[in-house]
């Protein structure tokens, strides 16, 4: 059985935490309550709880301030924050402190404190507890991609629209629209969500961006130090940034730095740009050369010559190119089977998929999904690639 300590000034709120859910049936005791941090500091002192349930604006010692003193103790006990307010600060303090969860008193529930001791438990089974969060220039997408899986199942419409967003936002960056694609990035850095939960949701989307800019720094041999403009990658940039505004603004930043180091970008015909747009809205469908030269209206060698005059490539392998980085998004974001992905990017034929995405990416479907979890991109990393 795991002890519980329970800190909060207002009454009604302890009662709260004590009546959400049955705590013997689910392996734990509450051993003692604290009506601020000073108060709570003496009692981690004598009754030595495993976990810790908080407030944060409490008198005397805010909640903050107390788990941040209480660490310093031997054998600290595990913290979840529990408070009325949805604060970036709070949930970045939070971050820095290690704290397990940080939960919003009005949308509390019996399952969801259910939810949080299971995910809670196997901290407590390990030995130490909870330490500070660390910084590193490594990017772990494994764990983002959990978090953000977990966060479907409680936001599924939301999360909907973010995959959706997501998509335009590798079409933008794909066509090198740099414009439209910050406009995405703000779009998908304002998602409302619950204190840890942000965290969560935001380093995803991170990884996703660090990414795809470390690939493309690779692809045109553009020292990654020149877009980022330090020596390491400043991956734990949610912890660093004041503001949600700060981190998507260095993003914003860190794009238009790329676009400028590759050179100014060609500028298409309007009946080209319009054929690019079709494709970008319909490369899902069964299209192909003659179906969009009917669609315009244009001889299809005529079509045909233009378009690789313009954009140096044929129009079938631009097709091909963009179904294949539509479905390479697809394998990070999403659970989608292969031989769903297949044909939701457009393809009915699974070998011809196969053998253009090998040709593309250097690797089969699986490969590259397995790649993506277990990615662990350092600069020693980039580096010896280079």
């Amino acid at each position: 059985m795991y002890t519980v300590l329970i800190v909060d000034d207002e009454f009604s709120a302890r009662n709260l935490v004590k009546l959400v859910l049955d705590w013997e049936s689910n392996g734990f005791e509450i051993i003692g309550e604290a009506k601020n941090g000073r108060d709570a500091l003496e009692k981690c002192k004598t009754l030595h709880p495993d976990l810790v349930i908080t407030d944060i604006q409490m008198p005397v010692i805010d909640g903050i301030e107390f788990i941040r003193q209480a660490q310093l103790n031997d054998n600290p006990p595990h913290f979840i924050i529990l408070s009325c307010y949805e604060s970036f600060s709070y949930a970045q303090q939070a971050i820095k402190l290690g704290v397990c969860d940080y939960l919003i008193k009005d949308l509390l529930t019996s399952e969801l404190m259910q939810n949080t001791l299971k995910e809670v438990i196997p901290k407590l089974k390990a030995p130490g507890a909870a330490l500070p969060a660390k910084t590193s220039a490594t990017i772990v997408s494994h764990e983002f991609e959990e978090d953000f899986n977990k966060l479907k199942t409680i936001y599924p419409s939301q999360l909907a629209l973010v995959e959706r967003r997501l998509e335009r936002l590798f079409a933008h960056l794909f066509t090198c629209n740099i414009t439209a694609a910050q406009v995405e990035i703000h779009n998908l850095y304002y998602q409302n969500f619950s204190g840890i939960a942000q965290y969560n949701y935001l380093n995803y989307i991170n990884s996703l961006l660090f990414n795809w800019i470390l690939d493309e720094c690779l692809k045109h041999k553009i020292d990654h130090q020149a877009v980022f403009q330090c020596s390491e990658i400043p991956s734990n940039i949610l912890l660093n940034s004041k503001t949600p505004d700060e981190a998507c603004a260095s993003f914003c930043f860190w794009l238009d730095t790329l676009n400028n180091l590759l050179g100014e970008r060609p500028k298409y015909s309007s009946r080209i740009q319009k054929v690019i747009d079709y494709l970008q809205e319909n490369y899902c469908l069964n299209i192909g050369l003659s179906s969009i030269t009917e669609h315009f209206n244009v001889h299809k060698v005529y079509l045909a010559r233009t378009f690789k005059s313009e954009t140096g490539t044929t129009l079938v392998d631009y097709l091909n190119t963009l179904r294949i980085q539509k479905a390479k998004l697809l394998l990070c974001i999403s659970d989608y089977k292969i031989n769903d992905i297949i044909y939701i990017v457009g393809y009915n034929n699974p070998q011809n998929f196969y053998t253009l995405f090998k040709k593309h990416v250097q690797c089969s479907p699986t490969e590259y999904r397995n790649h993506f979890m277990k990615n662990k991109m350092s600069v020693e990393i980039i580096s010896k690639k280079k």
